[in-house]
Order: C-alpha cells, then structure tokens, then sequence
C-alpha cells in the first residue's frame, strides 16, 4: 500500500546557514516528508554512486480501542540527484510476526542496491532475516535461543557489507541465569549461500542490566572486526581464527570513564576508531573525543582530539565515510536538543557548528545524514508536530535537510554565484603550469581542484578548502599526490565550486 506524503518547507525553530559555517551545509533548507498523525521513525538513510538517495523509516500501527502503538509499518521513500522525493513504498513480509518492526534493524548495501533487514520479533527468541531480492521478504531463521533458557533473547544486532557483497552479522545472545545477565558474541555471514554462525567470545557476565552493543566493523576482503570488550578480528572471509588485538587507550583523568563509540572501515580498507571521556558519576557527559587511525601496517596512529562545542558536552552520533575517505561526524548535546557537524577533510578537525536546534524533545537525536559527490550534506531527523504525554505514541514527523539540487534551484544559484575557470599557461608545459579561476559568492564556498588523467583517474589535488570571493591561482610542477612526476600525455583539470563544476584540458611534454 502506497501512502502520499507532503511536502512543507519550514522556517520556524530552523537555523538557516551561511557558506561561511560548513560548505557541506550552505544554503539549506528543510522539507517535511511525512505528515500524519502517526509516530515517524527514521530506519537508515544512504547515498549510491549517483547520488541517489535511500530512505528508511517506520510508522505506528495504533490500536484503535486503546490508541497505543503496538507495532511498525516500514516505508522507503528514493530520490533522483536534481529530483524530488519518491512515494513511500511498504516493505511487506509473507509472514508477520507480532512486534517484528519495532526492533527491525534495516541496512543497504550501496554497491548491489540490496536492501537487508533483520527481525527478533517481540520475545526476540529467534532472529530472521529477508532481503529485497528474496520473493515476498520471506523470512530465513538466522538463529534461535532454546526455550527453557529464562529471559533469552537476541539483542544489538548489526550489519556490513564486504566487496563481493557478502553480508556480516554480529548480535549478542542475551540470557538471564542466578539473578543476573549474562551474554555471548555471535558472528555470521552468508557467503556460502547459507548462514554460518560463529561464537565469538565466552560466556560473558555483566550483572544487572543488558550487555550493550557491539561495535563492527568488514573490510573488503571479508575480515570482520568486532568491540565488545575485547577488540577481536578474524583471519579473513569465513576464517574462525579470532585474534585479540590492542586497540589505544587515551589518557584518562581520574573520576573519568573510557569508552569505544565507533569502528569503521573506509574504501582504502584503513580502520578509524573513536573514543571517549566522560565523568564517572554524569551520565551522557563526555568531556574529549579522541580518534585513530590504523594504516596498512596494523599501527595506530593518533590520538587526534576531536573538539567538543560547547565545551564538556555532547555525544558523537553519526558518521560517514565520503569517496575521498574524509570522515564527516554529527555531535549532539546530551539529550540530543542540539546537533553539530565537523569533518576532517583539510587534515585536522574543523571546530564544530551548530546544524539544527530543538528547545523540547531532543528528537533531533535521530539525525541521519550524508555527503555527496558535489559535497553536499543531506540529513533527515525526526520531530514531534504534538506534544503530548507519552512521546513513544505521540505523532512525530519526518524531515529532510540538505542543499537544494533541483534543477529549477540549480539555475538559481548560477544566476546568484559567478566562477570563472580559465585556461592554463603556459599549455603545453615542461615544468610547471598555472591554473587560475575566479569566484563571485557572498560567502566561502567549499573548492576543490583536481588534475585527472585521459582514463579519468585523478593524479592530483591542488585545491581542497572553503574559499571567499576573489581571483585565485595555483601552480601544478606535473608531480602526483605522492609527489613523483607524472608522464607526457594529456591531462584534465577541473574545478568544482558549490553545485558549479568546469573541465578544462592541458598538455605536459617533457
């Protein structure tokens, strides 16, 4: 069943945002995807090579006689670079089972367009999963919990995706026994057609209370590598060798608690972990974030402080890997009422701006976002449109922020912005060349200059930073990114300026 949804562009309780705070922000506004009564949920939101957009999100089924929700539909809404948002289509399984969609963990592999989602159900004895190549969602029992075990349940699953497509899964088995929680680690993936389970680590008390979630992470190859606890990875693809590694400790004050928030792997294979240090006695607080990087030689650099805004609070919540491997972050306050955006994409840490606002619900905790080819942000979160007394069954609404890319709003901004690129000399050139342009903006606008080679590959960047009005010149000494000089041949260079990009050819002769 297909539901319309209202378009509504917002200008109340919105901080509206000047090129000078986050080129990735510039000039965006807000739309309301969803507009019912219903409480909204937001399930995932991804971006595909074409900049396509995915979105996910749930809606509450009500009980017409008591009015509480007591499960989830699931939607997905798609949009074209340059269009608009799609109609929601329903995810339907051949089989219901009672709560299946209020703990469904819902995933896309950005490479096949597969969509993944996994069901524990409202007793969570069972985990099932189905995919969007799977006729009719049917469900695939992944794994069950006996049915004498008091209090068993699968908890905290996650989800990747290795080069071939492959999917990993890692979930906690959780069980009560002598008054106390206990769990186990369990990793599976299907790349032998059918789901191989592998249990991770022991037996594992944690007294009152669950066990939390894991943290994980798949290279391409298939190496998984998981924290829940211990940090642990496996050999490769289908290895059962699991290895205990040492990941870096950051200093810690006394009275202040370490934690891992995030692992992640980027497209050049490379491990970035996060950490934190918060007050021992103050939930939510965290004092410093601390980053790593792993290289190729399994060594961690760092730490890199990562600066909080305002100071002694906020949480890191999102994350996303661009094409470049720049690692984008949304911070927010305890309580999710405030949501700030930093990245690393000129070697250090941008001090963190302010995205979004809300003086009520902290529901902006939700935000999703992220960053397209042109470098442009797209981020979703939900907030309420009543304010009632039980928020879980109050009507909360869907909304997207980003940049606008419709065409209509593309001509727009060329008629606002002026960017001249002009040609290289001297062309030919032995040695060295200069590459002038211009800008004509009201505030910095994020730059990028490239030089390419004829099969399209990039061999250089010269340019890479936010820029303010004026005429500007760089010169290219025919070296790569690693600083060894490149062969005879024709060569591309191109600029990219907001939504305004522009290709010119040179020609090195030696």
């Amino acid at each position: 069943m297909k539901r319309l949804v209202s378009f509504i562009i917002l200008a109340s309780s919105f901080l509206l945002l000047c090129p000078n705070i986050q080129a990735q922000w510039e000039g965006a506004q807000i739309q309301q995807l969803t507009n019912d009564d219903l409480p909204n949920k937001i399930k995932g939101l991804y971006i595909d090579e074409n900049d396509k957009l995915y979105m996910f999100y749930t809606q509450g089924v009500r009980d017409t006689i008591t009015g509480f929700v007591y499960d989830y539909r699931i939607f997905y809404i798609t949009k074209e670079k340059g269009g608009d948002w799609s109609q929601p289509e329903e995810i339907q399984t051949s089989t219901y089972i009672f709560g299946q969609n209020r703990k469904a963990g819902l995933w896309m592999d950005t490479r096949t367009a597969i969509i993944h989602i996994l069901y524990s159900g409202y007793t969570g004895v069972n985990l099932y999963y189905t995919n969007s190549t799977i006729p009719n969602w049917e469900f695939v029992t992944i794994d069950s919990l006996p049915d004498q075990q008091w209090g068993a349940r699968h908890y905290s699953y996650a989800m990747d995706f290795d080069s071939l497509g492959n999917v990993h899964v890692v979930w906690h088995q959780d069980y009560d026994s002598a008054g106390y929680t206990w769990f186990r680690v369990i990793y599976a993936n299907n790349s032998t057609g059918a789901w191989v389970k592998q249990v991770v680590s022991p037996n594992i008390n944690v007294g009152y209370g669950n066990s939390g979630g894991p943290i994980f992470c798949v290279q391409k190859d298939g190496t998984a590598h998981i924290i829940y606890g211990p940090y642990v990875r496996n050999d490769s693809l289908n290895s059962q060798n699991w290895h205990t590694d040492t990941i870096p400790r950051p200093p810690i004050a006394y009275g202040h608690r370490y934690a891992v928030l995030e692992l992640l792997a980027d497209n050049s294979d490379r491990i970035h972990l996060f950490t934190s240090s918060g007050d021992i006695w103050v939930d939510d607080t965290v004092h410093q974030f601390y980053y790593y990087k792993q290289g190729k030689d399994s060594i961690w650099s760092g730490p890199e402080e990562v600066q909080v805004f305002p100071p002694d609070s906020g949480l890191i919540k999102e994350y996303f890997v661009d094409r470049e491997n720049h690692l984008h972050l949304s911070l927010q306050t305890p309580g999710g009422a405030k949501t700030f955006y930093t990245n690393n994409k000129n070697g250090g840490w941008l001090e963190p701006n302010l995205l979004l606002t809300d003086f009520y619900s902290g529901l902006r905790a939700t935000f999703k976002f992220v960053i397209d080819s042109q470098g442009h942000g797209h981020g979703v979160f939900i907030d309420y449109k009543y304010y009632g007394y039980l928020p879980e069954d109050d009507s909360t609404e869907v909304y997207y922020f980003a940049y606008p890319t419709s065409v209509k709003d593309t001509l727009k901004e060329n008629r606002s912005y002026t960017f001249h690129l002009f040609q290289n000399y001297p062309n030919p050139f032995n040695a060295n060349t200069l590459i002038r342009y211009s800008l004509d903006v009201s505030c910095p606008i994020f730059v990028s200059l490239k030089i390419y080679n004829i099969l399209g590959k990039e061999v250089t960047q010269l340019v890479n930073q936010a820029q303010s009005r004026g005429a500007y010149q760089v010169l290219w000494d025919g070296k790569n990114n690693s600083g060894k000089e490149v062969a005879s041949q024709i060569y591309f260079y191109e600029l990219r300026a907001g939504g305004y990009e522009e290709t010119r050819k040179l020609v090195l002769i030696k």
